[in-house]
């Protein structure tokens, strides 16, 4: 909790240099931005406090893996794509690490009945394990890949749909439904909208009075004041209103 603490204050430090900056070079745009800007800092609390909870529940899931230790196969075989630029290693960065995980998982399939057994690689890293389309792996994966029982992901989703099409539907709804939380802008016009109505009502009533002879008019200047009388340029203004 402290760090979420921390992680709030950060931003909404940064939400006021923000705003400090739009409000001396926006120009034109400047009222839309400060709108924008305000709607955000307002879901700021509400937003952190989620990414918090999702962020508990992946440490979770974490700590309830199986780990696999690394071997030296893997290792020496990792080295081995670097020295011929193979991918991961088709980018100019250093992909060790990278390399690790796809040839211990290459060991790890491979320990498998292919029969029965199904290994599934996931990852949003395309640009070290995709092939130009991200849903495919690079084709210096082949090897890998090539197996009926290996598959290729790089969304989570769709991992899990192959496993049971139906999972999602029910986890879904159990841990991500939440009622939308209106924006600051909407609930600021939503409140202008019923002042708006509650002065209208008002005045209604007060014709209703005057009509029925409860509220005398008179004229401006007049030193009478109360509930039973209004000043003429008073109600000339209401009824401009």
């Amino acid at each position: 909790m402290g760090a979420y603490k921390k992680t709030a204050q950060r931003l909404s430090q940064e939400f006021k240099q923000v705003k400090a900056v739009v409000n001396e070079f926006a120009g034109e745009k400047q009222g839309a931005t400060i709108d924008v800007l305000n709607d955000i800092n307002a879901r700021l609390p509400l937003l952190t406090e989620a990414n918090y909870a999702t962020i508990h529940r992946v440490e979770r899931l974490i700590e309830s893996a199986v780990v696999t230790p690394v071997s030296e196969r893997s290792k020496i075989a990792a080295i081995q794509r670097g020295l011929e630029k193979r991918a991961p290693f088709h980018i100019n960065k250093n992909s060790v690490a990278d390399a690790v995980i796809i040839e211990q998982f290459f060991e790890f399939m491979s320990s498998l009945n292919r029969s029965c057994d199904t290994c599934i690689f996931v990852t949003h890293n395309h640009n070290d394990f995709s092939s130009k389309d991200h849903r495919k792996p690079h084709s210096d994966f082949d090897e890998i890949f090539s197996f009926s029982n290996s598959l290729y992901f790089n969304n989570l989703t769709p991992a899990i749909d192959h496993i049971d099409p139906d999972l999602l539907a029910e986890v879904e709804f159990e841990h991500d439904f939440s009622e939308e939380t209106r924006g600051l802008r909407e609930i600021l016009d939503s409140m202008d909208e019923l002042v708006d109505k509650v002065w209208y009502n008002r005045h209604q009533n007060r014709i209703w009075l005057i009509e029925n002879g409860e509220i005398e008019i008179v004229p401006e200047g007049t030193e009478r004041y109360g509930s039973d009388v209004i000043h003429d340029h008073i109600l000339q203004g209401a009824i401009k209103s």
